[in-house]
């Protein structure tokens, strides 16, 4: 979802090849468009094809041009989409520039999901109803509580991709993103990140998530549903709730008592790379021949470099499963590549930031400060979510040493 964004007022696109136009047209005629080109003659041959709002302009480098097509149409960064079908330069976008990115491609590659913009669509015409249908990844806005109980959509967009691991090819399914505290810029209006977090320690986001699986899962018409299994030091079987609710919506069956962990060993939060990972859970999980001939589902809440969960898959198919696939609720992002400018968000009173807070049951969010509970913090009020978030993105700006360090050239 645009997590960035409080309105789309315009779309910026970066047209590589001027071909598919009467796609473009149409999109041309439902939203305020800039388009950016290589050359002016490229714009001189299709200019008279668009409505006249329709602003062209020529390459420069990559945040001169988004710049100027903003002040052209006079919308800022949080009123903002930029559409390409290049992946680098929306990369490149997401790190110095706090506006909504939309890739369009067919295909997702493994190396890409850890920077995946706000939507990813097929192709460029499924843009229209998308945006109206389909407010952003399914996990984000099925978990992103606005109002008391009012998830922010209950319709979203999935992504998929196929994850070699030790000579297997394996299917993911992806219903949003995860970020860490280390993305500043993102956590701190992202609440599936926080869900992800506060589900490590109880149950109080079952509600949301078990709907969540179940909807993805009952489209793959599998035989069989089961979970990363926990490790034999008495650590929480956390999904196993979730698969059996899974189990009975879908008349799938539960496969959970088929993969166990037969050791211990060290959490991979602290390995950077799947081949360290790997080795770290190499032989320690172990499948039985029920599933045998079975195409198996297998979830869990966030994919790194998918070693844990690679691991359990060739497990299972080693024990004979036909198929595995792997259903997870975000996939880990990246931290960002370049420095950005962030205005903090603060308490009135007292000056402190003003942090994301999930209450204690669960359910809702606001930003307070350290001190927003206490008596004498007079003047001092939560901020709801929904204001929070506005205010926030109202600080999405570019500044003028961010086009000093713009050496990414169009190419």
């Amino acid at each position: 979802m645009f997590v960035e964004l409080n309105e789309i007022k315009g779309l910026i696109i970066l047209l590589e090849h001027v071909e598919n136009l009467d796609e473009w047209i149409e999109i041309s005629n439902q939203f305020s468009c800039s388009f950016i080109l290589d050359s002016d003659n490229e714009i001189s041959s299709i200019i008279k094809l668009f409505n006249d709002k329709t602003i062209f302009l020529k390459k420069e480098t990559l945040l001169l041009s988004i710049d100027e097509a903003m002040s052209r149409m006079n919308i800022e960064p949080f009123e903002t989409v930029v559409v390409s079908k290049n992946f680098e330069y929306l990369k490149t976008i997401q790190n110095h520039s706090r506006v909504g990115t939309l890739y369009i491609n067919q295909t997702l590659d493994p190396d890409q999901v850890g920077h995946m913009p706000d939507y990813q669509l097929k192709q460029a015409k499924d843009i229209i109803n998308t945006f109206r249908e389909y407010p952003g990844f399914f996990a984000e806005v099925n978990t992103t509580i606005v109002k008391f109980d009012q998830p922010f959509s209950n319709k979203g967009i999935i992504f998929d991709y196929f994850m070699d691991y030790k000579g297997l090819r394996l299917k993911v399914v992806g219903c949003g993103r995860y970020y860490s505290a280390r993305h500043y810029y993102k956590n701190r209006v992202h609440q599936l990140s926080h869900r992800i977090l506060r589900s490590k320690n109880d149950d109080s986001q079952m509600h949301l998530f078990n709907p969540i699986f179940a909807s993805v899962i009952k489209s793959l018409e599998a035989d069989g549903i089961t979970r990363v299994p926990p490790r034999p030091n008495g650590e929480r079987d956390r999904f196993r709730k979730i698969v059996e609710y899974i189990s009975t919506e879908t008349d799938t069956m539960n496969c959970c008592d088929y993969l166990k962990c037969i050791e211990d060993f060290p959490k991979q939060k602290t390995m950077t790379n799947q081949e360290s990972r790997a080795i770290n859970v190499e032989g320690k999980f172990v499948s039985f021949p029920d599933c045998r001939g079975k195409k198996i589902v297998l979830i869990d809440d966030v994919i790194t470099t998918g070693a844990t969960v690679g691991e359990c898959a060739k497990t299972l198919l080693e024990a004979g499963a036909s198929e595995v696939i792997i259903v997870v609720l975000a996939v880990n992002q990246y931290d960002p590549i370049f420095p950005v400018h962030e205005k903090k968000f603060t308490c009135a009173v007292c000056g402190e930031d003003l942090h994301l807070r999930l209450f204690k049951n669960g359910k809702g969010f606001i930003y307070g400060c350290h001190n927003y509970s206490r008596a004498d913090h007079n003047g001092s009020t939560p901020v709801f979510y929904e204001v929070g978030w506005k205010k926030i993105n109202c600080q999405n700006i570019l500044k003028p040493d961010d086009f000093e360090d713009d050496d990414q050239l169009f190419f």
